[in-house]
Parts: structure tokens; sequence; C-alpha cells
């Protein structure tokens, strides 16, 4: 298992986390959208999927159980890494 390493950006938050099939990228009041990246505990990039320019962005997902790492790369370049916690 790769370690799951968060460097975070401002204002950025995901919930509810413990998640089930669906959780809430909140860009806070810098919504300039781009996109997110799913990865699995392996380091496995398993979904990518585009944030629209909104506070909050609802992203529904089929995961089982488990740890991933979500990438969100803004428009502007800007990175943030956030672990996630999908339980059922």
């Amino acid at each position: 298992t790769v370690g799951l390493s968060e460097n975070q950006l401002p204002f950025v938050s995901l919930f509810p986390n413990p998640a089930k099939n669906r959780f809430t990228l909140s860009q806070g009041y810098d919504f300039d959208g781009g996109h997110l990246e799913i990865l699995n505990a392996a380091g496995v990039r398993i979904a990518t999927i585009s944030v629209s320019p909104q506070p909050e962005t609802q992203i529904e997902v089929n995961l089982p159980t488990g740890i991933y790492l979500i990438n969100f790369y803004r428009v502007d370049g800007k990175r943030g890494a956030y672990r996630l916690v999908v339980e059922h």
C-alpha cells in the first residue's frame, strides 16, 4: 500500500467523510473549477471527474469500502490532495 499523503488547498473540503455513494467538494469562496482524480490505496487512478466553477459540487461514486486519495486540480494550476473514506 502506498502512503496517501494530503496537501490541502485553503477553504477546500470534502464531506461527508466517511462517505457512502456520494460526497461534496466545497471550493469555498475561490471556486474556479477543475477536475478530480480518485486513486485507490495502491495509487491507481480509478476515476477522473470534471468539477464546475461553483461553490459546491456533489460527486456520485460507486466505490467499494476503503480509503481513497482525491486529487483536486484547479484550473489555475493549484492542486490539493484529500483522503476520503468510503463505508457501506
